[in-house]
């Protein structure tokens, strides 16, 4: 290389630098503001979240329904699977009466799955189950709830066996608005 070029070349690397560090300065403080909004956005989820579990629970607590407590989950498992957060309460409380009649028949099991012939460790199991069913990821399910709306996951569910039963389900989800 001559000389003349290098000494270009040369003056040219303290403007290139200095361009560079302007550019990851801004690049830094563009970070800063994604990731800004990002903590917002994830405090306005865990507050809709957590008004969804209260009035769940405020629910199942009026009327000393034994699901007082899970509100929490129930939104948690709705979310995760892009469920309305309504539908597993309500489909408790059409089943067992939000767990009041599920402990004598139905071993932790408020959603009376697969007619109450499933057995589960734990409501927070049986819980997750329903969810997961619900939401089409369960391979030995999915062509009842894969893709579905809400009305034909319900007719799935029990409707086939009770015609009223979608309706009867929504008009409960109706009431969890109402809190």
């Amino acid at each position: 290389m001559d000389t003349k070029k290098l000494l270009r070349f040369a003056s040219f690397i303290p403007f290139l630098a200095l361009n560079l560090n302007l550019s990851l300065t801004g690049l830094n403080s563009q970070f800063s503001f994604i990731k800004s909004i990002s903590v917002e956005m994830e405090d306005e989820a865990m507050n809709i979240l957590q008004k969804q579990a209260q009035a769940i629970d405020a629910y199942f607590a009026v009327r000393n329904m034994p699901l007082d407590g899970y509100g929490l989950k129930m939104a948690q498992e709705a979310q995760r699977y892009g469920l309305d957060w309504r539908l597993l309460p309500a489909i408790s409380v059409q089943e067992s009466g939000g767990g009041k009649h599920a402990v004598w028949r139905c071993k932790n099991n408020p959603f009376g799955w697969a007619s109450c012939d499933t057995k589960f460790e734990s409501t927070e199991q049986a819980i997750e189950t329903v969810a997961l069913n619900l939401a089409g990821q369960n391979p030995k399910t999915e062509k009842y709830y894969k893709n579905k709306n809400i009305e034909e996951k319900l007719h799935y569910y029990n409707g086939t066996v009770v015609s009223y039963y979608p309706q009867a389900v929504l008009a409960i989800m109706d009431r969890f608005d109402n809190i």
